[in-house]
């Protein structure tokens, strides 16, 4: 996985427009930003064998997609992302068991609403670095909340304020360096 060196990571989140689905609106914010990178039109997708979204004919254009309690975002970098949105609802206990011991014990330590800056946070590592799916998620990384990291060696992490209350944004990079999302709501 090539490392950037970059900083900031724009992302965009709109909502959908009336007849379109969460995955429509999320495509059209990809298409938005790979027009803005002088990308032709009409790329055809494809997936890394782990299932993580590329575009074969520019590989250099990394981007990933989330879309949560009616928003879609886009994060777009010169380096492997990922991005995760969630709403806050009510939790099965089975979830949090299935955390590490570490991650257990600070999220007893704090509000209930950490537990959805901890998933964010671990699922948009997982994204980033290619290990998408439930198993990625959950045993991926090892995320602490204070001081913020996901623990993987060469990914760094943001939590992002969402300007809706009760959605969490989390945005990882193939870097050892700060990350500086930039959110822009269409």
């Amino acid at each position: 996985m090539a490392a950037c060196a970059e900083l900031q990571i724009p992302l965009c989140a709109a909502r959908p427009k009336e007849g379109d689905t969460l995955h429509q609106a999320a495509h059209r914010l990809l298409a938005l930003a790979a027009a803005t990178a002088g990308l032709p039109s009409g790329l055809a997708l494809g997936r890394t064998p782990e299932g993580k979204p590329y575009f074969p004919d520019a590989p250099e254009f990394h981007f990933n997609l989330s879309h949560a309690a009616g928003w879609a975002v886009c994060a777009v970098a010169p380096c492997p992302v990922g991005v995760d949105l969630e709403g806050e609802r009510p939790l099965r206990a089975n979830v949090v068991r299935r955390f590490s011991p570490a991650e257990q014990a600070q999220l007893a330590a704090l509000p209930p609403s950490a537990f959805f800056d901890l998933w964010v946070l671990k699922e948009a590592a997982a994204k980033c670095t290619g290990r998408c799916g439930m198993q990625g998620v959950l045993h991926g990384s090892e995320v602490t909340l204070r001081p913020l990291s996901v623990g993987v060696d060469g990914i760094g992490a943001a939590l992002t304020p969402f300007p809706e209350a009760g959605l969490h944004l989390a945005v990882c990079a193939a870097t050892n360096l700060p990350l500086e999302p930039e959110l822009t709501i269409l």
